[in-house]
């Protein structure tokens, strides 16, 4: 669900930052129809992710049939699927809440100043 919620760029969230820094290098190069594109197609995208949202929630539990059937769920997910789930949902809430850090990362790898700004387009 975080996932879905990152991809429609709930704040605090991953997709949240790379959109923000998408709109801002728009606006900063005056490329006025590809950031109402990108608002629109946001929207658009939120409304079929809360679709999928609402149907994960909506729908019955196996549980609600079968006590023991929720359990066997559980206990199939193995470290090998847990671990990866698990790195990128931490991966995801720290991109959201320190952006920075990561920023700053790319900076260093490229050999360009990160000190917060938005990247100018150079086409």
């Amino acid at each position: 669900m975080l996932m879905l919620l990152s991809l429609a760029g709930i704040p605090v969230t991953a997709g949240f930052i790379g959109k923000f820094y998408a709109v801002a290098a728009g606006v900063s190069a005056q490329l006025w129809a590809l950031v109402i594109l990108l608002v629109l197609n946001s929207v658009i995208g939120v409304s079929y992710y809360l679709r999928v949202i609402i149907a994960m929630f909506d729908s019955p539990l196996p549980s609600a049939t079968d006590p023991w059937r929720s359990a066997q769920i559980a206990h199939n997910l193995m470290w090998t699927t847990r671990a990866p789930l698990g790195a990128v949902l931490i991966l995801l809430l720290l991109l959201g809440l320190y952006p920075q850090i990561f920023i700053s990362l790319v900076g260093i790898i490229f050999n360009e100043p990160a000190a917060g700004h938005t990247a100018q387009a150079s086409f």
